[in-house]
C-alpha cells in the first residue's frame, strides 16, 4: 500500500538510522531505480561539513555494502556532481543550494534526514517510523532530477507529494 502523506505527521514520529542501515537500504533501493544503469555500480557522493559528526561511518558504511563512497565538502562536490551522480546528504546538511546542480545533471538525491525528504531537499531518504525502517519518496523532487523508481518501490514508500 502507497502511504501519502501531505503534512507533518508522518515526519513527526521519524527518526534517522544508523549509518549502517541506511546503507543497507540505499543499496537494495538503488535496484528499484529504473535510471540507475547497473545498480551493483553506483557510487556516492557524500556531501560534508565539520558539523557532521560521523562522515567517516557513513563512508564505511556504504563501503560495507559494496558501494564506491567518498566524501566532501559543499563548495567540492558542487564540481564532482555529473551526469547520473547520487549524492547522499547527511542530517545537518543543507541542499538547497545544490537543487540546480542536481536537476541539470539529472543527479539523484538521498538523505538520512527523513525531514529533508519531507521538505523536498532530497528525492530518497530512509528512517525509523514505530521502531520500523522506512523509505522516503518526495515525487516533485525524483522528477525534478529526471528519476524514476519501480511501481514495488512506491508500494513500499511513504510518497511526498
Amino acid at each position: 500500500m502507497c502511504a501519502l502523506a501531505f503534512g507533518g505527521a508522518a515526519s513527526a514520529q521519524m527518526l534517522p538510522l544508523t549509518p549502517g542501515v541506511q546503507a543497507i537500504m540505499f543499496s537494495k533501493i538503488f535496484s528499484y531505480v529504473k535510471t540507475i544503469d547497473d545498480p551493483a555500480r553506483v557510487s556516492v557522493l557524500i556531501v560534508v561539513t565539520p558539523e557532521v559528526e560521523d562522515a567517516e561511518a557513513i563512508v564505511e558504511a556504504f563501503e560495507n555494502e559494496k558501494i564506491d563512497a567518498g566524501s566532501r565538502n559543499p563548495e567540492e562536490a558542487l564540481k564532482a556532481i555529473g551526469a547520473g551522480s547520487i549524492v547522499y546528504f547527511p542530517s545537518g546538511v543543507e541542499s538547497r543550494g545544490f537543487r540546480e546542480t542536481l536537476e541539470r545533471n539529472g543527479a539523484l538525491s538521498l538523505s538520512g534526514d527523513p525531514s529533508a525528504v519531507e521538505r523536498g531537499d532530497a528525492a530518497i531518504g530512509v528512517g525509523l517510523q514505530n521502531r520500523k525502517a522506512k523509505i522516503l519518496i518526495n515525487l516533485p523532487r525524483l522528477e525534478a532530477e529526471r528519476h524514476k523508481i519501480s511501481s514495488e518501490l512506491m508500494n513500499l514508500a511513504i510518497v511526498y507529494r
